[in-house]
């Protein structure tokens, strides 16, 4: 009985959350968008709520924590304008939203977590939730160093009853957002452009058949799948299609994707940077129409810069000249500073693992010294097998819409996808030369070569649609399809597994208390002082 309870619990909770998202997205849109009667579709109302609710997240920090209460009343608020847009504007979305948390729902049922769930993730939420703004966490492990936004919609999503069983829902809200745009675009712009369609369902199926599994989320993946959209808005730009509608799609998710991971601020540079070459007059001319979206990123950024610096002493970590050492005393030593900046770089290259580190480590790292062993090790391993899945949808594809797709030596009527290589090819390296490692970006990156590559040597004949509409609903079909058997069989798995991990709960994950408490014990006998009802944690224990 408590099994029934607690799966119908978690589903109208998670629903909750996601119409309050929804909520928070259409407030987002109407006071930062210039244009108040255009209205977006349900899935980038998601992303504009998350952005809203980081920003909520990080200046609610500064004064108060985040808990149950504070989280109840918060979501509440943009559960109630959903309800009310959807009597007053006619939104009607939420039979299609819960058909979809339905489609996934299998997805979220998770008896293990991240590696790192434990090690920083559930700790650095736990905080959140039970203090406001601390000093100097960084000092305490090497987890708490690394700033993500992913953290902070994490402790917002702590509710009464259901504590903090539901912290991957924000993933799970990605992930399935991301879907459901791109299956929206399949739909919308079948025969009508066959390159925004053919890249929706070629990612449709990629993240379906990959990152079908939420334990291996982190605080990683979410920030990789918000860049499809980013680029499919890209697209949509380049070939003159809504254009502002797309620049503040495009505005918005790389706000967001810079608050997950700072790693992620190169994608601004070179995305702007292009379009600020092959368009400067729209640009300027949504700045202009736009001034209240620029002043909400001004706000979001300084925030974010404190948040960052509360937590290290370094505006932007891990960049040394970013940070105060000399000034604060909890900021990170600056040895240990740049020791984290080489074992970082180092693991990417697999000079190291859980279970080994390689000595003359900064040697390691320098003039291609770690490129054979990383190829070894991690490219034939990891990465091979990767790019072999997505040259098999590619394949499948093309086996698939024999009569639809051609060799297409004409590569005049192709110049935005010129844009589109100029901005992911000085990325990709990079990501190669300094972290060239899957999780930190890798995956988007060399899909996004290989299919704009595909893009550009072939083209897409126009059909009878209703063929064409059979032929990709029947690839959408097997991809929720072995989507959900795979993460059924994970379900059934563990739940007959002795593994520490097993479902002793279900449907909620299982929680090794003694991680979590010898985790906390540290936190509370680490040297800290108070000021001003402020903790600050100090870079030095001998203090």
């Amino acid at each position: 009985m408590d099994l029934i309870i607690n799966t119908i619990l978690l589903f109208f909770t998670l629903s909750f959350i996601i119409f309050g998202v929804i909520g928070y997205g259409i407030i987002f849109s109407k006071v930062f968008y210039f244009d108040k009667k255009i209205y977006f579709s349900s899935s980038y109302y998601v992303i504009f709520g998350l952005v809203f609710l980081v920003f909520i997240s990080y200046y609610t920090n500064l004064i108060v924590a985040h808990g149950e209460i504070f989280n109840f009343l918060l979501f509440l608020i943009g559960f109630s304008y959903y309800i009310f847009c959807n009597f007053n504007k006619k939104l009607v979305l939420t039979k299609n939203i819960f058909l979809l948390i339905i489609i996934y729902f299998s997805f979220i049922l998770i008896s293990k977590n991240h590696d790192d769930f434990f090690y920083y993730h559930l700790s650095s939420t736990l905080n959140l939730v039970e203090n406001k703004l601390q000093f100097g966490l960084g000092n305490l492990k090497l987890g708490y160093r690394h700033h993500s936004s992913i953290l902070y919609l994490m402790s917002l999503t702590y509710f009464p009853i259901v504590n903090f069983y539901l912290v991957n829902s924000i993933n799970f809200i990605v992930f399935i957002f991301t879907s459901l745009i791109l299956y929206e675009n399949i739909k919308k712009h079948l025969n009508k452009n066959n390159l925004i369609t053919f890249f929706s369902l070629l990612f449709f199926i990629l993240i379906n058949l990959k990152f079908k599994r939420l334990s291996e989320y982190g605080t990683d993946l979410a920030a990789q799948l918000l860049v499809i959209v980013l680029f499919l808005n890209l697209i949509k730009y380049f070939i003159k299609k809504n254009n502002e509608e797309n620049l503040f799609i495009i505005f918005s998710i790389l706000i967001l994707i810079l608050s997950i991971k700072i790693s992620y601020l190169v994608y601004g540079f070179f995305i702007f940077l292009i379009l600020f070459i092959s368009d400067r007059n729209r640009i300027m001319k949504f700045i202009l129409k736009n001034n209240k979206l620029i002043i909400f990123s001004i706000l979001f950024i300084i925030v974010f810069l404190f948040q960052n610096f509360a937590n290290n002493g370094c505006l932007l970590y891990p960049i040394s000249q970013s940070c105060f050492f000399q000034d604060l005393e909890w900021t990170l030593k600056e040895n240990e500073l740049n020791e984290m900046k080489i074992f970082l770089e180092l693991w990417a290259k697999s000079g190291a693992n859980p279970h080994f580190t390689t000595e003359n480590q900064a040697e390691y790292i320098k003039n291609f010294f770690w490129l054979e062993n990383w190829f070894n090790n991690y490219f034939l391993f990891k990465i091979s097998d990767y790019i072999i899945l997505n040259f098999s949808i590619i394949l499948l594809i093309i086996l698939f819409f024999r009569k639809n797709i051609y060799f297409d030596k004409n590569f005049k009527n192709k110049k935005y996808l010129i844009n589109l290589f100029l901005i992911i090819i000085p990325i990709a390296l990079i990501w190669f030369f300094k972290h060239p490692s899957l999780r930190y970006g890798g995956y988007i990156i060399f899909s996004l070569f290989i299919f704009f590559s595909f893009f550009l040597f072939f083209g897409f004949k126009s059909t009878n649609k209703d063929t064409l509409k059979k032929k990709i609903g029947i690839l959408i079909i097997l991809s929720i399809t072995y989507f959900n058997i795979s993460n059924i069989q994970r379900i059934n798995k563990e739940i007959n597994s002795k593994y520490i991990f097993k479902y002793s709960n279900f449907p909620f994950f299982s929680l090794d208390m003694n991680l979590l408490y010898k985790d906390r014990l540290n936190i509370l006998n680490y040297k800290k002082k108070k000021i001003n009802n402020y903790i600050f944690y100090l870079n030095d224990k001998n203090n």
